[in-house]
């Protein structure tokens, strides 16, 4: 046992013990070390707590990832996400929306050409509703078929970020076939694609592989009707998907067309157009070395045709006149004979009721005034009508009223005297009369008459 001053004097750092006088290394016992918590701490747990960390955080990974390709796939990359997108930008009009999802000749569209074809779409209202429902019905199953005028399909264009199914709306090319009303006109793309190709067809141009949107072209012509140039749009989606033609109507030189007769027809080289007058106002092109021009028009008396007129590309209005035909004139050169066979009636009997063909008031008051004055006088005439004639030259179309009448010239030839009952005959003279006539054609319903009839009879000499 050790000596307790022993162990004092150790504690207070002695060498020797100030009791016995030993050296205190050979007497001093070195106590044990404390254990501590921490020494006593087994290794092989610090070791488990790692591992089930590691594990615990794989799955929560796993779990994270799943869910996120899970709402992804569900959410953005799915044939109704896509197709909802490409609805919206077609509603709403937006270009940039309409280019993430779209693609042409294999080849992702511009947010310039996803506007051409928005705007082509806003010129067809119809082929855009039916577009849009052929989107939502290919939202539900992307093998539904597109039956509108519209070429695109919604279709499955390789993947997503590696894993997810990418759908594209994809445009198809068309055909059209470019027409003008003049042969050899020129047609020039001015925002072409690349994939354009032009060939000549029978009326015009055929174009392929055009865009399906707005496409500016430059028109050119230089030819028989002169020379002319424009600019037009050609919107393919206007056309129907079986014939697409667009029409280019160059004008070239026109004229002017008079509207006297605006329901005449015109007639063109001698074939009629089947047009009216009134419904062309203007007519062209004029080619370089003109073109024969008249009109055929409906009268009370039957159909009657113009003159025929020259006209080029720098007459301003083409006048048309019309003349009675040999008929017409035959029927008024009766009529003037019918008249002055009925003045004669009227004068030996001194009653206007003899002039069975005028209407002319003023005409009949007059000859009734001549018969107050014979009667005065007791003047009495006796005579015979000897021959007419109209002046076939003169004769022309007027207007009368809301009609048409014939104007001419006549000259009549009529024997006569006037005497009293108590003196002696003077005997007969011939009095030769030049008349301007104006004639109208009417009918009697209830007669059903036909007859040209005097408005006017001015006795010129």
């Amino acid at each position: 046992m050790a000596c307790v001053n022993c162990s004092d004097a150790a504690r207070r750092g002695l060498k020797f013990c100030p009791s016995c006088g030993d050296a205190l290394e050979k007497h001093v016992e070195h106590p044990e070390p404390v254990k501590t918590e921490r020494d006593a701490r087994p290794v092989r747990s610090k070791k488990m707590s790692k591992s089930a960390k590691a594990i615990l955080l794989s799955v929560v990974l796993v779990f994270v990832a799943g869910g996120a390709y899970y709402g992804l796939a569900t959410q953005w990359f799915t044939v109704e996400a896509t197709t909802n997108e490409v609805r919206d930008a077609i509603r709403s009009g937006d270009a940039a929306l309409l280019a993430e999802h779209t693609e042409f000749n294999g080849k992702p569209i511009d947010q310039k050409m996803a506007q051409r074809f928005l705007d082509a779409l806003k010129e067809t209202p119809e082929q855009k509703k039916s577009f849009m429902d052929y989107l939502l019905m290919a939202g539900a199953s992307i093998q539904a078929e597109n039956e509108s005028d519209v070429p695109g399909q919604i279709v499955a264009n390789g993947r997503q970020l590696g894993i997810f199914k990418d759908y594209r709306l994809r445009l198809d090319t068309v055909k059209t076939e470019v027409v003008s009303n003049f042969k050899g006109t020129k047609v020039t793309l001015v925002n072409p694609v690349g994939t354009e190709s032009s060939k000549a067809s029978e009326e015009g141009i055929m174009m392929d592989g055009v865009y399906p949107g707005l496409t500016d072209a430059k028109i050119a012509y230089d030819g028989e009707y002169g020379k002319e140039t424009s600019e037009v749009t050609i919107n393919p989606l206007t056309l129907d998907a079986s014939d697409r033609k667009f029409e280019i109507t160059l004008k070239g030189d026109a004229i002017e067309l008079d509207q006297t007769y605006p329901d005449a027809y015109l007639i063109v080289d001698g074939k009629s157009t089947s047009k009216q007058v009134s419904d062309l106002k203007n007519y062209g092109p004029i080619p370089k070395n003109g073109i024969k021009l008249s009109v055929e028009n409906d009268f009370p008396w039957g159909e009657e045709t113009s003159d025929e007129i020259l006209v080029k590309p720098d007459t301003k209005k083409a006048t048309f006149t019309f003349k009675p035909s040999e008929a017409v004139l035959n029927d008024l050169q009766g009529a003037v004979e019918k008249h002055a066979s009925d003045w004669v009636d009227a004068a030996i009997y001194q009653d206007t009721s003899y002039f069975s063909l005028v209407d002319d008031a003023s005409y009949l008051a007059k000859q009734q005034k001549n018969y107050d004055d014979w009667s005065r006088k007791d003047l009495e005439w006796d005579g015979e009508f000897m021959n007419a004639s109209i002046d076939r030259s003169s004769a022309k179309f007027v207007e009368y009223g809301d009609t048409v009448g014939i104007e001419v010239m006549a000259t009549t030839y009529i024997r006569g005297e006037m005497y009293t009952p108590d003196s002696e005959s003077p005997g007969k003279s011939t009095a030769k009369s030049l008349f301007r006539y104006l004639f109208t054609y009417t009918s009697d319903e209830d007669s059903y008459e036909e007859e040209f009839r005097i408005q006017q009879a001015t006795n010129i000499k």
